[in-house]
């Protein structure tokens, strides 16, 4: 080990085992002097002037009667209090322990430092453009409005008042992202030809628990989007919009012969989505299903299904005829099931969870009357027959179906169609607002629903009632068939209406504007571009 004299200090320069030289501020040689006892090999504790050992490993001088010591082939000095001989001391040896203290390096840097220097982490300009690695992201300042520092172009922030991204120019702060108000409006900015890019990744590659404010790009819907906390990120500029749909499927057939069972509606999805310009998206209009024949045993059909914009809204049931399935059919919405020959009650079918109901149940009351059940519509069940003689019993009505307003004016959808009622007895149903067709029946015929639902038919003890058909373009399902062998209504075909807000950015449909939407509505299959 050398020791440097520091002229300015006083004290050693010392050359360590594994470090330049460097100065040990105020240095000084420490020594504990300790006298031998017979064969004592290990020397620890107060030494004779009652200074308690204390060194640094490998920063000591020891010698035995004025003799240095070699370590490791003469002693063993390694845990900082105390020091054994390799060979035993005599009575009366003097042991000399020359220790120095701890030194800094000169001409270093701590981390803060070199940080603060060459990364400018607490400030300062980087030239040129900076990149992130893909799947990654960065934090931009967090505060809320009071917070804010002042209005220097360029300046960017989050801003937790208003839940929104703001930058600056040189006079005032404003939002760059959905979620918040501006604050203010800009002024000019003049442009600038350097830029930042910002992480780029797909959804899947979205990072765990980011800090809030993080910013990245996403490549599966074409987004800047940022982390507002609880795994939320939001979109704040895009090439993307959001539409609205109402997507109906088409309404079953009503069932027939004598007290058929009331189609269901068809199924009803009412949402929002986001869409990318240029892409075309393919729409589809069911079509409505076909009633039971008069007179025969041949079972009516459902309705098609619609889609459009990876959503699809499943046609509505059959409804249940007496000489051939009983049971309504399931769908969208489920239909009305017809009575049992000799006598017993038809199931109504299931409907479709989010978007329809259950049809209703019918019934054969022997010498009595038959009725079909009521079909399920797209807000409420269709109405279950009973056994109770006609005028006193229960219509068998379709369920109502749902009031929306995306085309401009309030209307009903998907309404379930009316039972068809067969005998002095029976009663026939009305169809469900929402364009459901009226049941038809001996002792009275039932009124379609509105949203042009069709009306049932009337007939004498000898004559066939035919039930009414669900409205075009509503998704209403049909009327059963009712007296003597009457045949069931067809049902309604289905409808896509999409809209957004703004003026015309996509094609395909029908293309009108109210409220602020522009509303494109689709009777036929075709294709949307957005």
């Amino acid at each position: 080990m050398t020791i440097y004299q520091n002229n300015i200090a006083g004290s050693g320069f010392l050359q360590g085992p594994t470090g330049a030289p460097g100065p040990a501020a105020n240095t000084y040689i420490q020594e504990y002097e300790y006298i031998a006892t017979q064969g004592q090999t290990t020397f620890s504790g107060n030494d004779k002037y009652n200074n308690p050992m204390s060194y640094v490993a490998n920063t000591i001088f020891v010698a035995l009667n004025g003799s240095l010591l070699n370590e490791l082939e003469e002693y063993s000095a390694i845990n900082g209090s105390s020091l054994t001989l390799n060979q035993a001391a005599s009575a009366n040896d003097e042991l000399i322990i020359y220790t120095f203290p701890p030194f800094t390096v000169a001409d270093t840097y701590t981390q803060s430092q070199a940080n603060t220097i060459f990364l400018k982490l607490t400030g300062g300009t980087i030239s040129g453009n900076l990149n992130f690695a893909n799947g990654s992201n960065f934090t931009v300042p967090v505060g809320n409005t009071a917070q804010r520092p002042t209005a220097s172009a360029g300046f960017i922030r989050y801003n937790t008042d208003l839940g929104t991204l703001e930058s600056a120019n040189a006079t005032a702060w404003a939002n760059v992202g959905s979620g918040g108000s501006s604050s203010s409006t800009y002024g000019a900015n003049t442009a600038d030809t350097s830029y930042f890019s910002i992480p780029i990744g797909t959804s899947a590659q979205k990072p765990a628990n980011p800090p809030l404010g993080a910013l990245r790009w996403n490549t599966s819907n074409t987004a800047a989007e940022m982390y507002v906390g609880n795994n939320i990120w939001q979109i704040v500029s895009s090439s993307i919009y959001t539409v609205e749909y109402l997507i109906v499927g088409a309404g079953g057939g009503g069932g027939g012969y004598l007290g058929g069972g009331g189609g269901g509606a068809g199924g009803l999805l009412n949402g929002t989505t986001s869409v990318i310009p240029g892409t075309s998206y393919s729409v589809a209009i069911g079509s409505g299903g076909t009633g039971s024949p008069s007179g025969g045993s041949t079972n009516a059909t459902a309705g098609g299904n619609s889609s459009a914009l990876s959503q699809t809204a499943t046609g509505g049931g059959f409804g249940g005829t007496f000489n051939g399935t009983t049971t309504g059919g399931n769908g969208g919405s489920g239909a009305g099931g017809s009575g049992l020959p000799p006598g017993g009650s038809g199931p109504g079918g299931s409907g479709t969870t989010g978007q329809g109901n259950p049809g209703g149940q019918g019934t054969h009351v022997a010498g009595s009357k038959i009725d079909g059940g009521g079909g399920g519509g797209a807000s409420a069940s269709g109405t279950n027959s009973d056994s109770v003689a006609w005028p006193s019993g229960v219509y068998p009505h379709g369920g109502a179906g749902t009031a929306l307003s995306l085309s401009g004016a309030s209307a009903y959808y998907a309404g379930g169609g009316g039972g068809g009622g067969h005998s002095s007895g029976a009663k026939a149903g009305n169809g469900g607002a929402g364009g459901g067709g009226g049941g038809g029946g001996y002792n009275n015929a039932g009124t379609g629903g509105s949203n042009n639902g069709a009306n049932g038919t009337q007939s004498t003890t000898s004559g066939a009632a035919t039930g009414g058909s669900g409205g075009t373009n509503s998704g209403g399902g049909a009327g059963g068939g009712g007296g003597n062998g009457g045949a069931g209504g067809n049902g309604g075909s289905g409808f896509v209406i999409l809209r957004y807000l703004g003026n015309q950015r996509g094609s395909g449909g029908t293309v009108t504007s109210s409220g602020g939407y522009t509303i494109h509505t689709f009777t036929t299959s075709a294709t949307f571009t957005a």
